[in-house]
């Protein structure tokens, strides 16, 4: 009985110790874009993301783990003060060794495109899935489902 007692708590254990830690790394990453902390961005998708990742934005077009990377890395580059990033998580799903997250990301900057400094806002909202790979949750796939950026001079 007592081993069954066990069994049962460690199932029922799982998809909540899924959830805190797909939260905490969320969180990481938010820290890491609301300060611009580009190492600690490249970072985090390199210990947290698969070897296969991919990352598509609303219009279709899909990222590979690398050229992912790089984007970020050009974005941070161009990025001169963040006055917001906010990266809300609006439902997990665990079953088994998957989980999908729902997210919402509101951000504000001012950028350096071709030497003129704008103001961008961008509010997204992606699915994303994460696999547990051994002890680990890694994130495998992010899939753009809304977004409203928006490049404005001045203020």
């Amino acid at each position: 009985m007592t081993h069954l007692i066990l069994v049962t708590t460690m199932l029922m254990g799982a998809p909540a110790d899924a959830r805190k830690t797909i939260l905490a790394r969320y969180k990481a990453y938010e820290q890491a874009t609301a300060k611009n902390d580009a190492r600690a961005m490249d970072r985090w998708i390199a210990q947290t993301t698969t070897s296969d990742f991919t990352y598509t934005s609303r219009d279709k077009q899909t990222f590979r783990k690398a050229a992912f990377q790089q984007g970020m890395r050009e974005q941070s580059a161009m990025t001169k003060h963040v006055e917001k990033a906010t990266l809300r998580v609006t439902g997990i799903k665990v079953q088994g060794n998957t989980a999908t997250a729902l997210t919402v990301a509101d951000m504000a900057a001012r950028v350096s495109i071709q030497g003129q400094m704008l103001r961008l806002t961008d509010k997204s909202t992606t699915v994303d899935t994460w696999v547990r790979i051994g002890n680990e949750w890694k994130f495998r796939r992010s899939v753009q489902t809304k977004a409203d950026t928006q490049i404005y001079q001045g203020k």
